[in-house]
């Protein structure tokens, strides 16, 4: 904690090795937190049990004028629709629910929780917290809670890029810089194009291929003709012989 908010900490207390609390003195009154981690959607139905009624209990415990917020890794999908659970959360949650999620609403609406990363529009990069090792599937995992009667003091609730995605592509290009290095220099017009390869291939190996859908409204052919206009924009541009090469050679095969 910054010492800011070390100085309002009124006192926290370890549950758990899933169950952390703190309470903090505020400029608006008490605020106190439940820091969960959640049993995954896989495990059993008494696990999940067990950490939702030692969870509710804790919330039960909670002083009745505290702002209260619930969060962490709920390993719960609560899905867009939000058909019957206005009162909790909105729709801009990602995904479709999960058993997890079900059990996070029902818990919600028992009492009087609401769902603040379903509330707010972001991009889905800033709604998901929880990438596969394929970078493939994304799911929105971890969430904040708060209770309903400071709803409106919830301003924005967002998730921060995973840092690890830049580290993996530096790693990933070192590895490869290695290789490029032992193309003698004066081969610039090969060694251009093994760089391009190389970062083209760590794009697609670390964040994944995203397949674009065109409009139906443009034909094959005006979307040719922009492909066309490109390269003759490139070919206008440069000043390398081979590159200028290859994109004539670009321009043949598409008439």
């Amino acid at each position: 904690m910054s010492k800011d908010a070390s100085k309002g900490l009124i006192g926290w207390k370890p549950i758990n090795d899933r169950l952390i609390t703190a309470r903090f003195n505020t400029n608006y009154g008490k605020l106190s937190i439940i820091q969960c981690y959640t049993p995954t959607n896989e495990d059993t139905d008494e696990m999940k049990e067990e950490f939702y009624n030692t969870l509710i209990l804790l919330i039960q415990e909670v002083p009745k004028h505290d702002v209260l917020m619930v969060m962490g890794d709920l390993n719960a999908k609560v899905g867009q629709d939000n058909t019957g659970f206005e009162n909790i959360m909105g729709k801009e949650a990602v995904g479709l629910i999960n058993d997890n999620g079900e059990r996070l609403i029902e818990m919600c609406i028992t009492n009087n929780l609401v769902i603040g990363g379903s509330l707010f529009q972001h991009k889905n990069i800033h709604k998901t917290t929880w990438t596969s090792p394929s970078g493939r599937l994304h799911n929105q995992i971890d969430h904040i809670m708060i209770n309903s009667k400071w709803r409106t003091s919830l301003q924005d609730v967002r998730a921060m890029r995973d840092q690890n995605y830049k580290e993996h592509f530096k790693l990933e290009l070192r590895n490869h810089f290695e290789l490029l290095e032992q193309i003698p220099i004066e081969y610039v017009n090969v060694k251009w194009e093994k760089l391009s390869s190389i970062y083209k291939h760590c794009s697609d190996k670390i964040l994944g291929i995203r397949k674009g859908k065109r409009k139906d409204w443009m034909s094959m052919e005006t979307w040719q003709m922009v492909e066309d206009r490109k390269i003759i924009k490139e070919l206008l541009t440069s000043s390398e012989e081979g590159t200028k090469a290859t994109l004539k050679g670009k321009l043949r095969l598409n008439k």
